[in-house]
């Protein structure tokens, strides 16, 4: 049962957000919005299209177990369970299901008992050894940075903080169901439902004031101290829990599923930006949630409120900043709530000024949803610019214009990036059936 909310008032009073829709004529890359069509956009994309196909690609391991997809090559060859269900829409649409039920089939059998958690990833050896010899081999050329996947494959469920992955259980959840919906497979539904019925049940030990409440660096931004209810975590619930709602199985009721989204939008939603903010009583906001919020039927594409949210989005600094969508949050989050980790390698704004090319390709696919195609034009056209300068889909680039893969004394940006290449199968996909129907 969706409801159509009104736009409710914040519970925090805080400065206006909203930047100056910039007056600088448009790069010359984008055409004028009636010069764009589905096809000739389609047409001009085909290089994209190409190397983000070959990047997901590139990741695709096959193992004793079958096959599987890493989130890299390097540093992230092992199986992150979030960067796989993210991955998930482009698999299908590249036609790899077979990927996705193995890996997914694996997961499920993997829930930790008495928590009903799922891994955050799964490696044939300790992931945070594989990360740390990456590291390494940036000044010890003797290393080699990437190591193989070879042997069993073992859970992890915790990082080297102790902290889990909060929105492991709900992605999962959402992916199964894409899977299914792509492929009619009813059987493996209904083969797993008692497992997914434990996955959702983790949440119930998360809830505070109707809201998932997490641990800090335990979601998708994982290198800032953000605990709480976050915006991004409570509508990956939502979703699960609209798109669950009619199987009798998990128990969900009408009522909880108003109440919860009742409780997120006034938590969240921030009327004098027009955007929802990130963190329940913080003053960021992250381009994530708002275009997440359109992509995964949070607000409805055609919706007069997701006209606005996408509207607000625009006026902002996330496209007026450096001329196309990419980096994530601001105001930039303070010094203290980075992770350690992070501020030693190198990126400290990991998940505020860094560009990520998963963005870059959900901006280009929200707004072919919203029939921006000149929009849709400027962002995926910005990828496919960066994809043929680098050769592949690389996971961050440097904040401006420029926009260089990231390298620092014991970092570099990972190449290819199955996350940011599967978002841009995907975005084109969305626009392949758009112009052929």
């Amino acid at each position: 049962m969706r409801i159509a909310p009104k736009p409710l008032p914040t519970s925090r009073a805080a400065p206006p957000l909203r930047a100056p829709i910039p007056s600088a004529p448009p790069p010359r890359t984008a055409p004028a919005a009636a010069e764009v069509t589905l096809a000739s956009l389609s047409s001009q994309l085909a290089p994209l299209a190409g190397i983000a196909a070959s990047s997901l690609a590139a990741n695709i391991h096959d193992l004793d177990e079958g096959p599987f997809l890493s989130a890299g090559k390097n540093q992230f060859k092992s199986l992150w369970t979030r960067d796989f269900c993210w991955s998930v829409k482009g698999l299908l649409a590249s036609g790899r299901s077979d990927v996705v039920k193995n890996q997914l089939d694996t997961l499920l059998g993997q829930l930790q008992p008495g928590t009903h958690l799922l891994p955050r990833t799964l490696d044939t050896m300790d992931p945070k050894k594989r990360v740390l010899l990456a590291s390494l081999s940036r000044v010890l050329p003797f290393i080699k940075p990437e190591q193989p996947l070879e042997g069993p494959l073992h859970p992890e469920y915790q990082d080297q903080n102790g902290q889990i992955a909060i929105d492991g259980n709900a992605l999962a959840i959402l992916a199964t169901l894409d899977y299914v919906d792509a492929t009619g497979d009813r059987a493996f539904l209904a083969a797993h439902q008692a497992e997914l019925v434990e996955a959702l049940r983790f949440y119930d030990a998360h809830m505070q004031g109707g809201l998932v409440t997490q641990p800090p660096f335990s979601d998708w931004q994982d290198s800032v101290k953000r605990e709480g209810a976050t915006f991004y975590t409570n509508v990956l619930y939502q979703r699960v829990l609209e798109r669950l709602q009619g199987n009798p199985a998990f128990g969900i009721t009408a009522d909880q599923v108003q109440a919860h989204r009742q409780a997120t939008d006034a938590a969240f939603f921030d009327a004098s930006t027009g955007m929802y903010r990130s963190v329940a009583g913080r003053p960021q906001v992250s381009l994530d949630g708002n275009l997440l919020a359109i992509d995964l039927g949070y607000l409805a594409p055609d919706s007069a409120r997701a006209g606005a949210v996408y509207a607000a989005v625009k006026a902002s600094p996330f496209w007026s900043r450096t001329g196309t969508p990419g980096f994530d949050t601001y105001p930039d989050y303070a010094a203290t709530d980075r992770s350690l980790s992070v501020n030693l390698s190198g990126l400290g704004h990991y998940h505020d000024e860094l560009q990520w090319s998963w963005l870059m390709a959900l901006s280009g696919k929200v707004a072919i949803e919203m029939g921006d195609l000149e929009g849709a034009h400027k962002s995926l056209g910005k990828l496919q610019q960066l994809a043929q300068r680098d050769g592949g889909i690389a996971e961050i680039y440097t904040a401006g214009a420029e926009a260089k893969p990231v390298s620092t004394l014991l970092y570099r940006s990972e190449q290819p990036f199955s996350w940011g290449a599967a978002y841009a199968v995907d975005a084109l996909a969305t626009l392949a059936r758009r112009a052929g129907a």
